[in-house]
This record gives structure tokens, C-alpha cells and sequence, in this order.
């Protein structure tokens, strides 16, 4: 018996997706445990009296509205995670086109 692919776009789209989803599901599955080991591990380690850091339940609890609403701006630095992580994002790249400009000019042209 021969598998047959099916024609239609939509129906190659998910038929593919759901090959993929199959071909990849024992790393997902492997990475999520991962995670959930590591939360754990931390959440048991820092669970005592006067802890080092602060549990993940703690760190989600205390950032869960800077989650759930990253684009909020109220003026000067009090901003959403989008916006200090955009700005985090443009000083690397201005980092990475210094550094390029420098290489380029200092072995470019040798």
C-alpha cells in the first residue's frame, strides 16, 4: 500500500503540519519536562526561610501584569515589557553595526 499526499493546498498544509507535529512531538515533549524540572528544582531550592532568589511562583506572581500587558506606557520608565525589550533589542543592534563598520574598515580594505 502507498501513502497518497493529498492535492488540495489546504489539505497539503495540514497534512504537512501534522506530520511535522508527530516528527517533532518526542523533543517537545522532552524539552517541556526539561522546564518543568527545572521549575521545580527551583521552586524546592528557594522555598525555604530567607532563600537567595525568590521562587518562580513569586517572580510570575509580581510580573504577571507586566505579562499579560506589554505595550502599556505611562511616561518615563514606567513602560511595558515590549518597549524595554524593543529598546534592549535597538542598542544590540546599534552594537552589532558599530562593530560591523569597524571590521569592515579596519580589514576590509588591507
Amino acid at each position: 500500500m502507498t501513502a497518497t499526499y493529498p492535492t488540495n493546498p489546504i489539505q497539503l498544509f495540514f497534512y504537512q503540519a501534522v506530520t511535522n507535529v508527530r516528527r517533532n512531538a518526542r523533543k517537545l515533549i522532552t524539552s517541556m519536562i526539561a522546564v518543568v524540572i527545572f521549575l521545580a528544582v527551583w521552586q524546592l531550592l528557594c522555598s525555604g526561610a530567607k532563600p537567595p532568589l525568590p521562587p518562580p511562583t513569586k517572580v510570575l506572581s509580581d510580573t504577571w501584569e507586566l505579562i499579560i500587558n506589554p505595550f502599556f506606557d505611562n511616561g518615563g520608565t514606567d513602560k511595558g515589557l515590549f518597549w524595554h525589550i524593543s529598546a534592549s533589542l535597538g542598542r544590540v543592534a546599534v552594537g552589532f553595526v558599530i562593530a560591523g563598520r569597524n571590521w569592515f574598515r579596519n580589514y576590509h580594505w588591507q
